[in-house]
């Protein structure tokens, strides 16, 4: 097995980000949401969803052509793909930084328990 640089893309990919959900829905990747930094200390949560054809190696961006309201802006939450739908769940939105969150033991979930987001994947 070998790590291989993938160039050449058609599309415009998205913009770089951490803590993004992933799932593969078929032979699609569908990329939703994260963190992306705008310089060191400031950061802006995304919710914009992304699909990669690794067969054409194409990136578009679906979030404008979404029907209903999207999920909040999240980073760190949870994604599946099932049934030709796409599950995300959870997450942290614009709270307390992660330093703040760990030394007082709280975090602002974005999704109430037990709440999930479900996308169209095709």
């Amino acid at each position: 097995m070998s790590w291989t640089e993938l160039t050449n893309f058609a599309g415009i990919p998205p913009r770089a980000r951490g803590n993004a959900g992933m799932a593969v829905a078929d032979g699609l990747v569908y990329l939703f949401g994260g963190r992306t930094s705008t310089c060191e200390w400031r950061s802006r949560m995304r919710n914009d969803l992304h699909v990669f054809d690794p067969v054409e190696k194409t990136w578009t961006e679906l979030t404008e052509s979404m029907t209903g309201t999207p999920p909040a802006r999240r980073h760190a939450m949870g994604m599946v793909a099932s049934g030709g739908l796409l599950y995300v769940f959870g997450g942290f939105t614009d709270g307390p930084s992660a330093s703040e969150g760990q030394r007082e033991g709280r975090w602002r979930s974005s999704a109430g328990v037990g709440q999930v987001a479900v996308m169209l994947a095709g």
